[in-house]
């Protein structure tokens, strides 16, 4: 079969400009005349004129990716590479000019034609390399496992042949990688568009499994397909080699391999050395060390935010609802965190005591050692993790979404009707400690009240977080009596209600309206039970004129 009924291509960000150039280079070295197109997986911008390459190159709104702007938001860098993947093979396809599509991923370096795989595709639609042929069992990495996890076929190779067998094999790639392309969730299975290539030899047939050791030797087959550099060139395990796969090497760096691996190092190289110098100066030349900082298009929000990967997962996480709800994430900074951050938006947890908000069960996911500290299935887990996220080790303490959400109401199984609300994060420690949940029942009037004093006091020198939270408002906002906040000398606080509830009790409110009830109680409150109690009240807030009042009194807030 002719190459000339085959498109080469790639998809990389601008910032492997150099990689892409390296390979187009060996590319036609190798042919001579070669079709190669560059699926660039980034957006227009500084550093790279596409109209200067050598080569077509295609946006990635070209490719006709369902909500687009969904699409490339819910996705980093590297998933969003490999998530198009698919959808760039089905529009080569539509291109009648192409029987043939092969992949390579950029940081390859081709040194003969690909007959092996031309020939396979006049009988099979779809051509794959396995990672390994061999066992890797010297108990250094990757091993077996390692290389399971990541999928039995190394995808930076895939060869398809234009026909109903491809129309078929693409519709499913495509609906798979719409939401499920991921990089680092183990526990999902799914390790980006590499992982749901294991089905594809049980789904479909005519799959041509290429064991030829010349084709995609890298670090993880070295080990099993030893190079030699002969007068006909290199060979792995005798064989000639067709192209060699320099993933995770840094061309920054001189006499480096792969750091994906520890089983070589550049000196173990023998006869590949030779070749990884070759690859490495032919990158550089490329203009890699210009082109290595070029910052990824889709990384931050239209306003200029960077977009954290904690808010995609959330946003992937809750789709189809996301897309639907904020269709422009881009151009919706403050939906989006809002979204994401509401306590309505909860993921899996919803309707449980501590409902932890979408973004910090995203951090969760992403973090084997948070996972293996706090059982989120139980919400004594969930307690202790919301308390961890408060600490200095969190990267949320301090984001407004999650702030936002330690702030709003707890309701689950709380008493209604308190004259100030219990929040997540007071509700989160109630959770995480047996004595306050035996010394005040939240599902009681007076058990709740007590307990709203004792953050304010206890609780405060016990949970330094409180000091830094809006709780503090409680000590100095105006308290709403009867649908109405009371006018005159002095202010009637949150913290007063409370303590005026904790006493005398919800009945009671309608004295407070009377001007000479709450400068008495007032009078009381600074004079006696701030001192006594040792009740926290803002630097500015003056103790209310002296003037006759009935006796006060008030239990302990413990």
């Amino acid at each position: 079969m002719s190459a000339k009924e085959t498109v080469f291509f790639t998809i990389a960000a601008r910032n492997y400009a150099a990689y892409v150039r390296s390979l187009y280079q060996s590319l036609r070295a190798a042919y001579h005349n070669v079709n190669f197109i560059w699926f660039i997986a980034d957006d227009w911008g500084h550093g790279i004129n596409e109209n200067s390459e050598p080569f077509p190159v295609v946006h990635p709104s070209a490719l006709d990716l369902p909500e687009f702007e969904a699409f490339k938001f819910r996705y980093n860098v590297i998933e969003f590479a490999t998530a198009i993947k698919p959808y760039a093979f089905a529009k080569l396809f539509r291109n009648q000019a192409y029987r043939n599509a092969v992949y390579l991923d950029p940081d390859i370096y081709v040194l003969r034609r690909l007959n092996h795989v031309h020939d396979a595709l006049r009988d099979h639609f779809m051509v794959l390399t396995p990672h390994i042929t061999q066992s890797l069992d010297d108990g250094m990495l990757p091993d077996d496992q390692a290389i399971m996890r990541a999928g039995v076929f190394n995808l930076g190779f895939l060869a398809l042949s234009r026909g109903a067998d491809a129309d078929a094999f693409l519709k499913w790639w495509c609906e798979k990688l719409r939401y499920h392309c991921v990089y680092d969730e183990p526990q999902s299975g799914v390790f980006t568009d590499q992982k749901w290539i294991d089905l594809a030899p049980c789904f479909f047939n005519n799959i041509k499994i290429l064991r030829h050791p010349g084709y995609n030797l890298a670090y993880w087959n070295l080990l099993h397909r030893p190079v030699a550099n002969t007068p006909k060139g290199l060979t792995a395990a005798g064989r000639p080699v067709h192209f060699v796969h320099f993933s995770g090497i840094n061309p920054s760096v001189s006499g480096s391999f792969s750091k994906h691996q520890n089983r070589f190092t550049y000196e173990d190289l023998g006869d590949l050395q030779a070749l990884a110098d070759a690859y490495v100066a032919a990158v550089r030349a490329s203009g890699h060390e210009q082109c290595r900082t070029i910052p990824y298009g889709f990384d931050r929000f239209a306003n200029g935010t960077r977009i954290p990967h904690e808010v995609r997962r959330c946003y992937r996480k809750m789709e189809p609802f996301a897309s639907a709800r904020v269709p422009t994430p881009f151009s919706s900074h403050a939906e989006v965190m809002a979204l994401i951050g509401s306590p309505n938006s909860v993921l899996e947890l919803s309707g449980m005591a501590v409902p932890l908000p979408a973004i910090a069960v995203a951090l969760w996911e992403q973090r084997p050692d948070l996972q293996a500290a706090f059982d989120l299935s139980a919400v004594s887990g969930r307690a202790c993790y919301c308390l961890w996220l408060l600490g200095a080790d969190s990267p949320l303490a301090d984001t407004p979404e999650f702030r936002h959400w330690l702030d709003s109401p707890a309701l689950d199984g709380i008493t209604p009707g308190l004259p100030v609300s219990i929040n997540q994060q007071m509700h989160a420690v109630w959770w995480a400690r047996d004595d306050l949940r035996k010394a005040f029942p939240l599902r009681l009037h007076d058990g709740a009240l007590r307990y709203l004093l004792w953050c304010l006091t206890d609780g405060a020198a016990d949970i330094p977080c409180f000091k830094t939270n809006s709780i503090w408002k409680i000590i100095h906002e105006t308290a709403i009596i009867n649908d109405a906040s009371p006018v005159g000398d002095p202010p009637f606080t949150k913290l007063m209600l409370i303590v005026w509830e904790r006493r005398w009790g919800r009945s009671a409110d309608a004295r407070l309206r009377l001007p000479q009830e709450r400068k008495a109680f007032a009078t009381w409150f600074f004079e006696t039970a701030v001192p006594l109690y040792e009740l926290p009240v803002s630097p500015g807030q003056a103790a209310a004129p002296a003037s006759p009042a009935p006796e006060f009194a008030m239990d302990s807030a413990a």
